[in-house]
């Protein structure tokens, strides 16, 4: 996953067979292989703070459709009410039906990981739970989509959204294919974690139209510290040989950590040269 990708290696639309491919084979062997992949495309973890219904494929489902819209309100409850329609429906839901979800799925999954209120991120991550258990391999074209906000949100501050966040990377990875999934979307999860601690405010990563000034505080320092943690579970994870492929992202966090967070990434640093000596 190091260095720059090759354009010869792209096809088109710039898709990315090999990386769904290896996607798959990271979700275990014993899950049958999902005839359709069509390829990964390229995509930014980033995405607009309200998911916008106008935008969905007129091809999706109806009721389906419903549902997202109800979970791009700004409403909690509303939200809740479609989050948990879309869990059952998935349940039940044939092999046709989760091949419309999945792919939508990522853009609203990355807005509501982060959502202000605690029962929508529990029901987000519950809707991404029932999604790997029904769709197995076939979650792998959209798994570098997601794994980044999917990754830190283990660490979430309200334990119940992190407890169903950690149970659905149990369910969809055996212990032997966790580190090399980390490690295959280790520039993902990076420039997230990145993005968060060095980019990011309380004011861009909040809609202020919708929140008040300590929901917006409280939704920060809570993406800060589900970034700060998810970030020293990576440096355990990954081996020093893979990390060394993304010295510069590493570097970055470490490096130039704004000034309330300096004694947190300090002692991340410290912790990171006593285990491996140097980046």
């Amino acid at each position: 996953m190091g260095g720059k990708h090759k354009v010869a290696n792209r096809t088109k639309n710039n898709a990315r067979p090999s990386s769904s491919g290896r996607s798959a084979e990271l979700l275990g062997s014993s899950i049958p292989q999902f005839v359709g992949f069509s390829g990964m495309k390229e995509s930014r973890f980033c995405f607009p703070l309200q998911c916008c219904p106008e935008e969905l494929d007129s091809s999706i489902d109806p009721t389906i459709q419903v549902m997202l819209k109800k979970i791009a309100k700004n409403n909690p409850t509303t939200k809740i009410k479609g989050l948990q329609e879309l869990a059952e429906l998935i349940k039940n839901a044939e092999p046709e039906t989760l091949q419309t979800i999945l792919p939508v799925w990522p853009k609203f999954y990355n807005i509501l990981a982060t959502d202000s209120d605690n029962r929508v991120r529990e029901a987000s991550h519950n809707v991404l739970h029932q999604l790997v258990l029904k769709a197995k391999r076939n979650i792998a074209p959209h798994l570098k989509q997601l794994m980044a906000p999917w990754f830190t949100s283990q660490y979430d501050t309200y334990p119940p959204a992190a407890s169903i966040a950690k149970q659905a990377f149990k369910d969809t990875f055996s212990d032997s294919k966790f580190q090399e999934a980390v490690v295959f979307c280790q520039e993902d999860i990076l420039s997230y974690i990145s993005d968060n601690l060095l980019v990011q405010t309380p004011q861009t990563l909040s809609n202020p139209k919708h929140c008040t000034p300590e929901e917006m505080d409280a939704k920060y320092e809570r993406v800060l510290i589900s970034c700060l943690q998810g970030y020293r579970l990576f440096l355990e994870k990954v081996p020093v040989d893979s990390i060394k492929n993304t010295a510069e992202l590493n570097s970055n966090i470490i490096s130039n950590g704004k000034d309330y967070l300096s004694s947190t990434v300090n002692m991340i640093r410290d912790w990171y040269f006593n285990k491996h000596y140097h980046l």
